[in-house]
């Protein structure tokens, strides 16, 4: 979830950027003299409002389901993070031979 999560936070990052750009264009601000202002209270301020469409963005049951199921083992891609994975017979069997397998 955080690689998804900080993929959001910068996308909606970009978005923001592209948006003062095009208001700059479109007032008849010419390219060379388009400045970002990166001051960290400006960046501190942006940010939260980032982190917030990030979180709307990803806060849908489906997308948390998908990212528990892409948790895989190396060993076992077919074991995973999801609920239907960790209650399945297969890992109900795995947890029984644990003092089995691993004492």
């Amino acid at each position: 979830f955080q690689r998804v999560f900080k993929h959001a936070i910068k996308r909606a990052a970009h978005a923001d950027l592209v948006d003062e750009a095009l208001k700059h264009l479109n007032n008849d601000g010419r390219p060379e003299d388009l400045k970002f202002d990166t001051s960290l209270p400006t960046l501190r301020d942006r940010s939260v409002a980032w982190i917030v469409q990030a979180y709307r963005k990803l806060n849908d049951p489906s997308v948390i389901r998908k990212c528990f199921e892409m948790c895989k083992l190396e060993s076992d891609s077919a074991c995973n993070l999801s609920y239907a994975s960790l209650t399945s017979k297969t890992a109900m069997n795995a947890l029984c031979d644990l003092p089995k397998t691993d004492p």
